[in-house]
């Protein structure tokens, strides 16, 4: 078959595989905004009490912050296509209960919060398998493009959602808006069955390990995150960039209600407008990624939101604010594919939907902590000054991409799996915690080279799963060293060293350089004793 003639932006979806996974991504965030449109209508039907009202969109939103993380272990433990499958059967699940009850009149608000929140929920497990599954079907290279399209389909879907919900609800009514989502989540599940193209999601498990037990991958998914230094950075950045961002967001309806006397017409044409800002710089990136650097399109992303944050806070009328908030929705997509482009970069393949959660969660909790953080300043202040504080505060993110640009160095995490120690009978079946004593002798010379050479080490142990790690010295013998951590069990031992990637490897060969002794270091592996009960006579 003769390849889809597309711009090179479009070439990812040159590809069967990601065209599908693409066209799902899509029409389950157009059911997700029809969805929330739906419902938000629905409920000032069935209540007038405005908090009901506004629990309808913390009803969608918070299982994406309470869920994000189980998720994203699920999606690494499990084949992420049958999670893709089961969420949108869920979703579909969800829609139909909805489509009954209002269409026979037994919806009350506390069923529709709870029906709302079981399709947000599908959502929250729908993303870490999502974005985890676009490495494995898209070249490295088309990265980029890849995230950015998936951008266009999260944004686009933020336009085209509102507007078919409108004309169905105008049509037929809410309960066949909750139908036809219902029966475009089935679609695409269906479509889902047919892909191909993906990796096994247990590839590292050569050795036919048993899976990894859930609150273990948890914790291995947190400690990885926690002692990588470029996650850290990325997600300080995200949480940064969105929780200054948020207010432009956060304020448009009071803005468009309270300053331009709009209606639901005027807020709709502008979020519009964000939508149309954030679609067409997508056709930009190309060119912008051949110009400049990562650190420089991540800068002048920030600053243009920060721009379009002061002219919004100043405009008198819509129309004038229309560029900037147009600027805005491009900044915004800009920022974020440089985000989740770079981490996904830096993630070996068995943490990677752990390593998205992560950022999904720090990403809600800036949009909620911004949100409350804007809102009361503009309570308190005003909105025109909530808006330039929060342009202020998007605007000084620059100096944070300039001091976080040190922990930017490239870490090579190409598998490399560490031969597994052999074990007897007894190490096998051994049910405790397993302790390894590492010995190294080092002369005084590089000592200093070999303490910060430990420091590196103590993370690469840590982010691959181990526990406790020490650096100890000999009290009568300077040269003479000890590392000591641990694992969970012997099972868990092996996991980590079929974890390990090239700049463990690196590592290790570096730590062996530093040894004085012929040969290697001397390693020891110990098992718990278990507790044995003595009997008297």
């Amino acid at each position: 078959m003769k390849p889809l003639s597309l711009p090179d932006v479009l070439t990812p979806l040159r590809q069967p595989a990601f065209r599908l996974l693409w066209l799902t991504w899509a029409a389950a965030n157009v059911c997700m905004w029809m969805n929330d449109m739906a419902a938000a209508w629905l409920m000032t039907s069935l209540t007038t009490s405005a908090t009901m009202i506004a629990l309808v969109q913390t009803a969608a939103t918070l299982p994406v912050f309470m869920l994000s993380m189980p998720s994203g272990v699920l999606a690494d433990l499990f084949e992420r296509r049958a999670i893709l499958i089961a969420t949108q059967v869920w979703a579909a699940a969800a829609a139909l209960v909805l489509a009954a009850a209002a269409s026979t009149g037994h919806l009350e608000p506390h069923l529709l919060l709870a029906l709302v929140f079981a399709n947000g929920a599908a959502l929250a497990m729908r993303g870490p398998a999502f974005v985890a599954t676009v490495p494995d079907i898209v070249n490295r290279a088309e990265w980029p493009k890849a995230f950015a399209l998936t951008g266009v389909a999260s944004h686009g879907a933020r336009i085209v959602g509102p507007i078919v919900a409108g004309l169905v609800i105008g049509a037929a009514g809410a309960g066949a808006v909750f139908a036809l989502n219902a029966a475009i989540a089935m679609l695409t599940a269906v479509s889902l069955w047919r892909l191909r193209g993906l990796k096994p999601v247990r590839a590292l498990d050569a050795q036919a390990l048993p899976r990894e037990p859930f609150f273990t991958a948890l914790r291995v998914g947190l400690q990885y995150a926690a002692h990588t230094d470029r996650v850290k950075m990325i997600l300080l950045r995200v949480l940064a960039f969105y929780l200054a961002a948020v207010g432009l967001l956060a304020l448009l309806p009071a803005v468009v209600k309270g300053r331009w006397m709009g209606g639901a017409g005027t807020y709709t044409a502008m979020f519009a407008v964000i939508g149309a800002g954030a679609i067409a710089v997508t056709w930009l990136l190309p060119r912008l990624r051949a110009r400049a650097s990562d650190q420089q399109l991540l800068a002048a992303a920030v600053l243009g939101y920060a721009a379009a944050l002061a002219i919004v806070a100043i405009a008198p009328q819509p129309w004038q604010a229309a560029p900037a908030l147009a600027l805005a929705g491009a900044a915004w997509m800009l920022a974020s594919n440089q985000f989740i482009t770079e981490l996904q970069s830096i993630l070996p393949s068995w943490v990677r939907a752990r390593g998205v959660s992560c950022y999904h969660t720090v990403l809600m909790a800036g949009n909620a902590g911004g949100a409350l953080l804007w809102g009361r300043l503009a309570d308190t202040t005003g909105l025109r000054t909530s808006l330039l504080c929060a342009a202020v505060a998007t605007a000084a993110l620059v100096v944070l991409i300039a001091v976080t640009d040190r922990a930017s160095l490239e870490e090579d995490i190409t598998p490399d799996a560490f031969q597994p120690v052999a074990g007897g009978p007894v190490a096998t079946a051994a049910s405790g915690r397993v302790f390894t004593t590492i010995e190294y002798r080092v002369a005084a010379r590089d000592h200093a080279e070999f303490c910060g050479l430990m420091q590196a080490t103590r993370k690469s142990r840590l982010r691959s799963g181990a526990l406790g790690w020490k650096l100890l010295r000999d009290a009568a013998d300077s040269t003479h060293f000890v590392e000591a951590f641990s694992d969970v069990s012997w099972t868990e031992m092996r996991r980590r060293m079929q974890r390990s990637v090239a700049h463990d490897k690196a590592l290790r060969d570096r730590r062996h350089a530093l040894h004085m002794c012929p040969g290697k270091p001397r390693v020891r592996i110990l098992l718990t004793q278990p507790h044995q009960t003595s009997q008297t006579s």
